[in-house]
């Protein structure tokens, strides 16, 4: 794998956008499961350094009609081809070009042999993020493309909430819950409206809060360690308090900084449960 800048001429240090580029292979589904793999290993690694990037996906790109690219390959006596932004295999032989709009800046420089190390690791690993985790990186990556303190900040706890797998209440609790259902199905006081609002609302009681889940899962990948001077489940505990008075209170006047700084903390945080709990938190 050879990673560049898509502009060959162009130093990664001064790209606009980025590629990683796969030997010939075989055939076309031996080059899609490596391109998966390196994509799955630069998702981990980019979480693991802390670092946001649009991976892309088949449905964008920079698409041209049959007829503009056959003029360029008139033109300039080459073979021409789309430029999706995300993963894309193709015909080694003749080597295209590729047609691709004005893409995004890059906002961040890393070291190049932290880089490497961490993408070396992630496709050593061969770990194929579950469709939650995918969801997770997404939101952590748009988490850096917001302008706005609140809704970068609301974007990762949602990031982390993706995450979680809700597990059932002890069976005590869900007979209490169970009880309350059919009391609420059997009531001649409530409308039916009323009844099916209420009891949809009760079969969420049947699992555990959001907010437990999420304590547990950052024990459970992160240890001891810390964020602003607290334990990781005590971190995820003032997020997700925070999160619910500033949606369900009707925000939180004035305290941008606040969640400027608690945000910049929360990035960390999400960055560790994806890449760091992956690849180490050495990276």
């Amino acid at each position: 794998m050879q990673f560049r800048s898509a502009l060959t001429a162009v130093p990664i240090r001064e790209a606009k956008q980025l590629v990683i580029v796969g030997q010939a292979w075989k055939s076309q589904d031996e080059a899609e499961a490596a391109g998966l793999r390196a994509k799955h290993a630069l998702a981990l690694a980019l979480a693991s350094l802390r670092m946001g990037a649009d991976l892309g996906d088949k449905k964008r790109g920079s698409f041209l009609y049959r007829a503009a690219l056959q003029m360029i390959e008139q033109q300039f006596a080459v073979r021409a081809l789309n430029d999706v932004h995300g993963l894309m295999t193709y015909e080694a032989d003749p080597a295209p070009r590729f047609a691709s709009v004005e893409p995004p800046s890059i906002l961040r420089t890393m070291q190049p042999a932290r880089f490497v190390r961490a993408l070396e690791r992630g496709y050593a690993s061969g770990h194929v993020p579950t469709e939650s985790e995918f969801l997770a990186i997404e939101l952590y990556n748009g988490s850096f493309f917001e302008r706005s303190p609140r809704a970068r900040f609301l974007t990762l706890v949602m990031a982390v909430a993706a995450l979680i797998e809700l597990p059932d209440r002890r069976q005590e609790a869900q007979e209490h819950v169970s009880l309350l259902i059919s009391q609420t199905r059997d009531s001649a006081t409530l409308t039916q409206r009323e009844k099916d609002s209420l009891i949809g609302a009760l079969r969420w009681l049947l699992k555990e809060s959001i907010r437990r889940s999420g304590m547990r899962l950052a024990e459970e990948r992160l240890g001891n360690r810390e964020y602003m001077e607290l334990s990781a489940a005590a971190f995820f505990d003032h997020c997700y308090d925070r999160r619910s008075r500033m949606v369900h209170g009707g925000g939180v006047r004035g305290d941008e900084p606040i969640v400027g700084a608690t945000g910049a903390s929360l990035g960390t945080f999400v960055a560790d449960l994806i890449g760091g709990y992956h690849l180490g938190f050495d990276a």
